[in-house]
């Protein structure tokens, strides 16, 4: 259309277990700007089939639907002199009837400890959100350093629509840095290094820490892991 390129698609599943048939749009956008700048959407709609054992197994549930996630990104980038590009992009994804096994975790009631059931069956119970902001910058070059840099701010926080309960997900991530650089010394040797570091995701469960000790607590996933560094180097 124009300078756009739309690019739309569909996925279509069935699930013989239930005979289910769901199908999965998308679409994707991309769009020329002035002063060498792209624009570039997209969005869909994804559905999860429940696995077998959540659907036929001893805790299983037949009336389980899929789960569906709604979402969105949107994304400028640029470039910096011929070598060296950069882009920023922010995400929405919104969950709905995401599965979750009910009492299935220890929790602390009042001054008593619930021990965790072996009776509930699965449940499409959850709905949430994850949505954050993504900053990149990359040198390709055929000599000197080429890598990359990004951070990435990230939320992901969900309800449960039975109990009300409201937590952060267990792959909620705050902070996340990526680095990567490689140097070529000659055609036939070259020195890489690559740093990862992260604020971690939650301890998923029930849990608290004080003076060092943990202990059961009524709150879901308030307790993170330490925070998560690494550095490789190649040559």
């Amino acid at each position: 259309a124009g300078p756009a390129t739309v690019t739309p698609g569909v996925r279509v599943d069935r699930w013989a277990l239930t005979g289910t048939v769901a199908a999965s749009p998308w679409a994707q956008v991309t769009v020329p700007l002035a002063g060498g700048l792209t624009l570039r959407g997209g969005g869909g709609i994804y559905r999860q089939q429940p696995e077998a054992d959540q659907l036929a197994g001893m805790r299983g549930n037949r009336s389980l639907e899929p789960a569906r996630a709604y979402h969105a990104d949107l994304g400028l980038e640029g470039r910096v002199r011929e070598h060296v590009r950069w882009r920023m992009s922010a995400y929405e994804r919104e969950d709905r009837g995401w599965l979750r096994l009910p009492l299935s975790e220890v929790r602390l009631v009042g001054n008593s400890v619930l021990s965790s059931s072996f009776v509930t069956a699965w449940q499409n119970s959850l709905d949430g959100h994850a949505r954050g902001v993504e900053w990149l910058v990359e040198r390709h070059a055929d000599r000197g350093v080429s890598g990359w840099i990004s951070y990435a701010l990230g939320f992901t926080r969900y309800t449960d629509r039975i109990t009300g309960e409201r937590f952060w997900g267990d792959f909620d991530q705050r902070h996340t840095v990526n680095a990567f650089a490689t140097y070529r010394l000659s055609d036939r040797t070259s020195m890489s290094a690559r740093f990862r570091v992260g604020s971690n995701m939650p301890a998923p469960g029930y849990w608290t820490e004080r003076n060092g000790l943990y202990y059961v607590s009524s709150l879901r996933n308030e307790l993170r892991v330490p925070g998560y560094g690494r550095l490789d180097l190649r040559a």
